[in-house]
């Protein structure tokens, strides 16, 4: 079975810190964003050997998606366990996206939140489509939703951080979750932090 979304610390490879953006992104859930910074893994001596590995897991990880899906669909019907059918409906939300069908990976992951209003993780996958849908105000206010049922979650910290730090606003609130990740996830608030510095001359104040 493809691993679809990890909760655990990353595991950063040896590769170059432009591959390890793209770990770090893809392993905390966040596909799109890993693809976007693709290109510069590929250009960087020390990351392309790794970048291209991964461009051929994500091939491998959409051939698989029909099959993966359809078991899903299966345990769906034929469980009898009611709070695990939340979880597989993230989890083909989050094959959706693969595909690129925000609409469709939107639909189930707000069933998700319809069954279990309390999944934190539902809010975050919401969030991360209605940013690529350019519903910024929406987007804020799911990750916010998250971070509010379950405040302690990594993840959730993580994934508000870098949506803050990408959005060129609220750059003092970025910089203090990824302070506050820094014992947990060093990797994490390592990734903050230079998405920050990336934004331009504009920040150098928020990172003093």
């Amino acid at each position: 079975m493809v691993q679809w979304i990890r909760q655990q610390p990353p595991t950063v490879s040896k590769a170059g810190w432009a591959f390890q953006v793209v770990e770090i992104l893809d392993q905390s859930g966040d596909l799109h964003h890993a693809l976007e910074a693709l290109p510069n893994a590929l250009a960087d001596p020390e990351s392309v050997d790794a970048a291209m590995h991964f461009q051929e897991a994500v091939e491998l990880r959409k051939k698989h998606a029909p099959v993966v899906m359809r078991l899903i669909d299966e345990e769906i019907l034929d469980t009898e366990r009611q709070y695990k059918i939340p979880r597989l409906k993230i989890r083909k939300g989050i094959i959706y996206e693969l595909l690129k069908q925000d609409q469709e990976a939107l639909k189930w992951f707000r069933e998700a939140v319809l069954m279990k209003p309390g999944l934190s993780i539902a809010y975050v996958r919401i969030g991360l489509v209605l940013e690529r849908l350019n519903r910024r105000d929406e987007a804020k206010e799911h990750f916010q939703k998250a971070l509010s049922l379950n405040p302690e979650t990594i993840l959730s910290q993580f994934h508000y951080a870098m949506f803050l730090a990408r959005s060129r606003e609220f750059k003092y609130e970025a910089l203090a979750l990824a302070q506050g990740l820094e014992p947990h996830r060093p990797h994490y608030s390592k990734l903050i932090r230079k998405t920050l510095e990336d934004d331009g001359p504009s920040n150098t104040t928020a990172l003093n």
